[in-house]
């Protein structure tokens, strides 16, 4: 089975669309009964449970799982995968910058030994047909090179929101995360790597939305910030050189 977590933070007017791409998705992927389509509001303000009340008495597929205050991306995935019941979790943008389809190309990796799928919006292969700005293009290079300085991951993009996992192995990382807002990805790519997991970036098709609620300049602080508390961390529990990459990376 097959678990869908897509955090929000006033997004509603995405739900309607996004619902609809991901159930088909499913129904196609699998049996039309199986998998489920986890949304969590990030203390949303816009009442996403109104736009979704019609879905969640009519098809039991559809969750709605809530932050009482806005706690961060991080968070907000990570009560998703707590609440998910399938024994393969992913997690998507609300405006589906990565569209369900994507999801195809990751759980074949999943099929084939990885434990940790990520997709990459910098991968070779990878195609973008709407862009970043400029700015945003900018600050995502310079970070992507801060990130392989500070930790060793080998990964061409940590942060893109497009990601499927096998729940039995990623469930105790997800149970002790610390990380609440949008670092919280390259956390969990320290531990998957600690723990010695599978760990393997594919490539994606990528069209930018204009949903997303990064603040580049105060995220931008807030991630570098978090950047080397956990690049500290890291180093302070492998001080023999824990920073080697998995195989895959």
């Amino acid at each position: 089975m097959l678990s869908v977590v897509i955090p929000i933070r006033n997004g509603t007017a995405f739900i309607q669309q996004t619902t609809e791409a991901v159930l088909l998705f499913l129904e196609s992927y699998g049996s039309p009964a199986e998998g489920e389509l986890i949304f969590v509001s990030d203390g949303c303000t816009d009442q996403p449970e109104v736009e979704l009340k019609s879905r969640l008495e009519k098809d039991s597929r559809v969750r709605l799982e809530r932050l009482g205050q806005p706690c961060g991306k991080g968070a907000a995935v990570r009560r998703g995968v707590l609440a998910a019941r399938g024994d393969r979790v992913a997690y998507l943008d609300v405006d589906l910058s990565a569209r369900p389809e994507m999801l195809v190309r990751l759980l074949a990796a999943l099929d084939h030994g990885t434990d940790f799928a990520c997709g990459s919006r910098h991968h070779v292969a990878s195609r973008i047909t709407v862009s970043q700005g400029l700015a945003r293009v900018g600050l995502g290079w310079l970070f992507r090179r801060l990130v392989r300085a500070a930790t060793g991951l080998e990964m061409s993009d940590t942060q893109c929101g497009c990601k499927a996992f096998l729940r039995q192995p990623m469930l105790p990382i997800f149970e002790q995360m610390k990380e609440p807002g949008f670092a919280f990805d390259i956390e969990l790519l320290l531990e998957a790597r600690h723990r010695k997991l599978v760990i393997e970036e594919i490539p994606i098709d990528w069209a930018d939305g204009v949903s997303s609620s990064v603040k580049p300049v105060r995220d931008g602080i807030q991630m570098l910030s978090a950047l080397i508390r956990l690049a500290n961390r890291d180093r302070a529990r492998n001080p023999d050189g824990g920073n080697e990459s998995a195989d895959e990376l």
